[in-house]
C-alpha cells in the first residue's frame, strides 16, 4: 500500500512540476502570432495575436528571423495586461495596442513610438490610462518598464 501510494505521490508531482514548467513558455510564437515577412524575407513583422492575454512577452525572433515591426492593430482588443517589446523592434504601428488593460509596458531604447501608438483613447479602461503620452513624454521617451500603480504612472 505505501508503495503504491508513494507511486501515486511520484505521478501526481511530476504532473505538477510539468504542468509549471509548461506555463513558463505562455505561448507558442509560431503559432499564436500572425506574421508577415519584410525586406526581402530577412524580418518579420507581427500583424495579430492570438493568444489569450495577460502578459506577453514579444519574442526577438520568430522561425530564427528577427521581430522588427509591430503592425497597427497587432495586439488590440487582446486582454493585454503587461507587454514585454524587445531590442529587435524598431518600429510599432498605429493604435498596435488598443483597447487594453495595460498597467505595464517594457520598451527598448531603439523602438520608434509615434504619438499614434501612445495617445489612443483617453479613458484608463483602454489600451493606456490617459497620462501615459505626458509620462512617457516627461521621461524624455527613455527606455525601460513602465508600470502604473496607484493611477500614476512610473519607470523602473
Amino acid at each position: 500500500m505505501k508503495i503504491f501510494l508513494c507511486l501515486c505521490m511520484t505521478v501526481f508531482l511530476m504532473a505538477f512540476i510539468t504542468n509549471c514548467e509548461s506555463k513558463e513558455l505562455r505561448y507558442n510564437p509560431e503559432v499564436e502570432f500572425k506574421i508577415s515577412y519584410m525586406n526581402g524575407g530577412t524580418e518579420i513583422a507581427i500583424i495579430d495575436f492570438f493568444g489569450s492575454g495577460g502578459e506577453v512577452i514579444i519574442p526577438p525572433k520568430i522561425q530564427d528571423l528577427p521581430v522588427t515591426l509591430i503592425a497597427n492593430l497587432a495586439f488590440a482588443q487582446k486582454n493585454i495586461t503587461s507587454i514585454t517589446i524587445p531590442n529587435s523592434v524598431t518600429n510599432i504601428g498605429f493604435q498596435a495596442f488598443f483597447e487594453n488593460k495595460l498597467t505595464e509596458i517594457t520598451i527598448p531604447a531603439n523602438v520608434k513610438i509615434t504619438e499614434a501608438i501612445i495617445n489612443l483613447h483617453g479613458d484608463e479602461n483602454y489600451t493606456f490610462p490617459f497620462n501615459f503620452n505626458n509620462y512617457y513624454k516627461n521621461q524624455g521617451h527613455k527606455s525601460g518598464t513602465y508600470t502604473y500603480i496607484n493611477d500614476r504612472w512610473r519607470i523602473k
